[in-house]
């Protein structure tokens, strides 16, 4: 949805322009698509458009601002290099049950950002923010799905979130283990690093809720062997059952039937 002046009819760029970028566009980007100054200012006047960063955006034109229109407007403000960043870039990912309560952006160390009235937004700067974050063929801009969701770890306040989002980003498959522990390794010294790796690893290995993973440090912590994940075992009926979680004794046999235990509230114990 938006509002063009009459004379739009004759510029073909800023129809393609409001169509491509949700409605929001720079105010720059309207000069360039041959608008005068004063054009743009009658339409602000009469409120049929409606601005934000100090003029610097412009929304064409004046009802609610949605969602995604309100993520146009916080990556248009970050300037030349800005994206949406963890959990809101996950989200557009396709990343499920991990909402972002702010919409958050990445902009490079250093960068000014500019107050916004539509968008209630995080920015987070970064000093290996560079263009080959972003995700290549998506608008508005967004960092790939690996950076969005090692970031929306690293950013956590919790360490049992961190451990999650990712264990949902490989459950979920869009992406894997190993991508994400080559994401982890290029942040450098992060926040919950050590505990990332171990976490990524046991994914890796076949853990795929968060307490799986538990367990999986439950038995590091304890010296306990390292389980066996997602054990195929076929019950009574002859159906196919997967075992979360499967530990072997000292001989090294398999677990048998008449061995199986359960843990309360938690994963198959097998010894």
């Amino acid at each position: 949805m938006f509002v063009l002046p009459s004379s739009a009819a004759e510029l073909p760029q800023l129809l393609e322009l409001a169509e491509r970028q949700l409605s929001v566009v720079r105010r720059q980007q309207l000069e360039t698509a041959g608008l005068t100054n004063g054009q743009i200012d009658r339409m602000l006047s009469a409120r049929r458009w409606q601005s934000d960063a100090d003029g610097l955006i412009v929304v064409l034109h004046n009802g609610p601002v949605t969602v995604e229109q309100q993520e146009a407007v916080a990556v248009l403000a970050g300037g030349k290099l800005c994206a949406l960043a963890a959990k809101t870039a996950a989200l557009r990912g396709g990343l499920a049950g991990w909402p972002a309560h702010k919409i958050e952006v990445l902009v490079p160390r250093g960068t000014t950002y500019p107050h916004l009235a539509l968008v209630d937004v995080k920015v987070h700067e970064s000093r290996r923010f560079t263009e080959q974050a972003l995700h290549p063929a998506v608008w508005p801009p967004r960092v790939r799905i690996d950076r969005a969701l090692i970031d929306a770890a690293v950013w956590s306040t919790r360490s049992r979130s961190a451990c999650g989002v990712l264990a949902a980003g490989v459950q979920q498959r869009l992406t894997t283990a190993d991508r994400l522990l080559t994401e982890l390794d290029a942040a450098g010294h992060v926040r919950f690093r050590r505990l990332l790796r171990c976490v990524l690893q046991d994914i890796g290995g076949g853990a795929q809720a968060v307490s799986e993973l538990d367990f999986g440090r439950f038995c590091r912590r304890n010296g306990l062997p390292t389980p066996t994940r997602q054990l195929v075992r076929r019950d009574a009926s002859g159906r196919r059952r997967y075992l979360d979680a499967t530990l072997v004794g000292p001989t090294g046999r398999g677990p048998g039937r008449d061995r199986r235990r359960t843990a309360p509230g938690g994963p198959d114990l097998l010894g």
